[in-house]
């Protein structure tokens, strides 16, 4: 995982508040006031092969992700993945630059193929 300054560590102030199988929604508080990192974030987590759907409410600073859930083993994995796109969209390029699959396992998941990494063996 990089390492944070302790500025980015505290606007990155989230928790999960609610969780089952398959949804997730986290309460993240620079939602309400930094719309560029809510884009960044929110094109992150839709390139996760997994995700089928996002919600970003700023008003609520809430996130909300739905994903495919086939193995119980994979929620952890899945969960690790999601507060990784939450520290990580503070470092993306700006909206009007590309992200490719390749930037976004570089960045999210450093020595790790995107796409590869959750498929079953």
């Amino acid at each position: 995982m990089p390492v944070l300054t302790k500025e980015v560590q505290e606007n990155l102030n989230y928790r999960v508040v609610h969780s089952i199988p398959g949804r997730i929604r986290i309460r993240i508080s620079r939602l309400v006031n930094d719309s560029e990192y809510g884009n960044n974030l929110q094109h992150l987590i839709q390139a996760l092969d997994f995700v089928s759907y996002v919600r970003i409410n700023p008003a609520a600073s809430s996130l909300v992700v739905e994903y495919n859930f086939n193995n119980q083993g994979f929620t952890e994995t899945i969960e690790e993945q999601i507060f990784q796109a939450i520290a990580s969209a503070e470092k993306l390029p700006t909206q009007a630059e590309e992200i490719t699959q390749e930037k976004l396992a570089a960045i999210t998941n450093p020595g790790i193929a995107p796409r590869h990494h959750l498929q079953r063996r």
